[in-house]
């Protein structure tokens, strides 16, 4: 019981500390829905008329905008939309801390990074905002999270990686930079057999990479992302 205690306890205080700084950001910038939320908004409502994407390029923004739309067919609007963005944040930096605990084998420099993250106003702004850099800073924390956590090869492993990644791509375009890195990084803990198999899992990832780029990079008309 005391154990059980403790452990809910320390991940309390995470919950705080992020009402903390979510509060005081809230004081200083307070919610925005301006300028690049706009494109955001209206896929939303385009995709709750019709049923699917005005154009291809919104596939990569498609969490943010299928939060948006979720919000908006319930009747909770805009505000409903970052509440639940901002929910999946938190639970982002409850997985971190516990990865960070793994790393550390110790709460306390998990907790100074915690909070030196909350802390860096330039980063943890974006959860106030409803573009999507937040959902994308959120799931590469649990991105990386889920690599910290690693213990053995298996299908949950793998799979679940694979299902955050997916999050990843489809919160920004440029989320499928992540596909080599952590296709790297599984392929480290392969087995010499196991590495067969996987060169034909490269080969896709290099056709995904080289199609997204091509869809991103010829579909955006108001944003160079070579510039990116």
């Amino acid at each position: 019981m005391t154990k059980r205690f403790f452990f809910f306890f320390f991940y309390l205080i995470v919950v705080a500390l992020w009402v903390v700084a979510e509060l005081l950001l809230f004081g200083k910038f307070g919610f925005y829905f301006q300028m690049e939320a706009e494109k955001y908004v209206s896929e939303a409502n385009f995709i709750l008329q019709n049923q699917h994407l005005s154009q291809g390029r919104y596939l990569f923004y498609l969490s943010t905008i299928l939060i948006i739309a979720l919000s908006i067919s319930m009747k909770i609007g805009l505000y409903g939309a970052v509440l639940i963005i901002m929910i999946i944040n938190l639970a982002g930096y409850l997985y971190f801390f516990k990865a960070l605990k793994r790393v550390f084998k110790s709460r306390l420099p998990a907790f100074l990074v915690i909070l030196f993250l909350l802390s860096f106003w330039p980063y943890q702004t974006w959860s106030l905002f409803l573009y999507t850099e937040c959902l994308s800073y959120s799931v590469v924390m649990f991105l990386f999270s889920r690599l910290l956590l690693f213990e053995k090869m298996d299908l949950k492993f793998v799979g679940s990686t694979f299902f955050i990644l997916t999050l990843v791509i489809i919160s920004r375009p440029l989320g499928v930079l992540f596909v080599l890195p952590v296709l790297s990084f599984l392929f480290f803990h392969l087995t010499r057999g196991q590495k067969i198999f996987f060169y034909g899992v490269v080969i896709l990832a290099f056709f995904l990479l080289g199609w997204v780029v091509q869809v991103v990079f010829t579909t955006t008309p108001d944003w160079n992302m070579q510039r990116a």
